[in-house]
């Protein structure tokens, strides 16, 4: 056990940046008017590569992470993760060729895919309990908050020059600083090991992830159309309801600790109902009210859903067996967010022509139904 604050500020910063793919996103449509001027072939889904590429890289590399754990261990592969952030992340400021441009993104992606897990399953390997719970929610937030943050920042440097977005990733110094200083190293006898351990625990979440993540995601893309195109509600309104959707689940996170203590395994159900009464607020007519309060209810409700998952299987996966359950869980993740177009666009694009309340349906059943699963489950457990 390690209950010293730096330990902890420390091991939490490795999350600040895991988002940051992302964070230069509302900057996408400048980078593609300045790297035209050297390539006028360019195309906007080419510029889009800049967010996506990454992802799928980060992907595989969560998968991956175990085998570079056992060459230079946990603190080592966190270490490495970092610095290919630092130095790939940077690197595009001083490029005008958009493929080698692309090509440090799929290095970035790496890197980010390297902590991701670890980020995680390393809170396993110093605290347990209400104090493991209290860690993984506040991570939760740290993700989230992360995200804000450096979109902002970016968004402010690109009025000085469009090329010094990826500054941002200046920021991983002082957090390879505070890691590589006050982390101590776990690669010792037991928590040196790594293993592929597949359980019921690990398929059944892994199964609800990929429904969680369809269902978030989901909510989180469709949200904008529903209101903007259907109910013509402003976009600035818009922007304020999903910007308080982002800040809900941070808040979450923060006081997830209590909340696990309280309700114990019944916080899971609890979280996936609130997702599904969220997301059934949008297929109500339209009432701003609810949709303000459906907003809350789906990023409190992710980030809780979440932060019990990695909770749990910290809690009742061998040790060894951590880190590849929770890569998988993250990849699950990331496969259900990459699922959202075609199982909400094209999916029910193909059966109605409501398309902008349909995949409400889909969003509100799925996790109700995974609530009701694990309600019965844990209930039966208790008995």
């Amino acid at each position: 056990m390690n209950n010293k604050l730096i330990t902890k500020v420390s091991l939490l910063s490795v999350s600040l940046l895991l988002f940051s793919t992302v964070s230069i996103a509302p900057a996408v449509p400048h980078l593609l008017q300045f790297y035209r001027t050297f390539d006028p072939s360019l195309s906007q889904a080419s510029a889009e590569n800049l967010i996506t590429l990454p992802a799928l890289v980060i992907t595989i590399c969560v998968l991956l992470s175990d085998l570079v754990v056992r060459l230079i261990g946990k603190k080592g592969t966190v270490l490495l993760g970092l610095s290919l952030m630092l130095v790939a992340g940077c690197l595009p400021v001083f490029m005008t060729n958009f493929k080698l441009v692309l090509i440090t993104r799929l290095i970035l992606g790496a890197g980010i895919g390297l902590c991701n897990g670890l980020s995680v399953s390393m809170l396993s390997d110093f605290y347990s309990g209400s104090t493991l719970g209290s860690m993984i929610g506040i991570r939760t937030s740290v993700l989230n908050l992360g995200k804000t943050i450096t979109t902002l920042i970016a968004g402010y440097i690109a009025l000085i020059n469009i090329r010094y977005v990826y500054w941002i990733y200046l920021l991983v110094i002082p957090i390879i600083i505070l890691f590589a200083l006050n982390v101590p190293a776990v690669d010792q006898g037991e928590k040196a090991k790594v293993e592929v351990h597949i359980n019921k625990t690990v398929v059944l979440f892994a199964i609800a992830t990929l429904v969680v993540g369809i269902s978030y995601i989901g909510a989180t893309a469709k949200i904008p159309f529903l209101l903007e195109s259907k109910y013509h509600i402003p976009e600035a309104r818009v922007t304020n309801l999903m910007t308080i959707l982002a800040f809900s689940g941070v808040i979450l996170g923060f006081i997830f600790g209590p909340i696990l203590k309280r309700l114990d395994n019944y916080t899971y159900p609890t979280m996936l109902g609130c997702m599904a009464l969220g997301n059934f607020f949008f297929l109500l007519p339209q009432n701003i009210v609810l949709f303000y309060v459906g907003a809350i209810l789906i990023g409190l409700s992710f980030v809780g859903t979440m932060s019990f998952t990695f909770y749990y299987v910290a809690e009742h996966v061998p040790h060894t067996g951590v880190n590849f359950a929770t890569s998988l869980l993250l990849a699950l993740g990331n496969v259900g967010s990459i699922l959202v177009p075609l199982v909400l666009t094209k999916w029910i694009g193909a059966i109605t022509t409501n398309i902008f309340v349909a995949p409400f349906y889909v969003t509100t059943l799925a996790p109700l139904i995974c609530g009701l699963v694990a309600l019965i489950i844990f209930t039966r457990q208790k008995n």
